[in-house]
């Protein structure tokens, strides 16, 4: 038992100091951000619970918004795709 709780132990300090954090969305904003504020976006990793594609504005805000909204698809220069399906 002492063995298992040790090894857990050591796998959590390790995921934690690795230092890759996953940017996850738990929310979406309510409303469109027009497009000449988006200078660049990312998809949200499979990793997270939802979807998401979160856009950084010109002020470098980081905005969670739903993938399955028209404007969103509209904003993105590249068909959405998770980071993990990209080559």
């Amino acid at each position: 038992m002492k063995v298992s709780v040790a090894a857990l132990a050591f796998v959590l300090s390790m995921a934690l100091s690795s230092g890759i954090t996953t940017p996850c969305c738990f929310n979406y904003t309510s409303r469109q951000i027009p497009r000449r504020f988006v200078v660049d976006y990312f998809v949200t990793s499979s990793v997270c619970s939802q979807p998401g594609v979160i856009f950084i504005t010109t002020k470098g805000r980081q905005v969670c918004t739903n993938p399955e909204d028209a404007w969103v698809q509209h904003h993105s220069p590249f068909p959405l795709v998770h980071p993990e399906n990209r080559r």
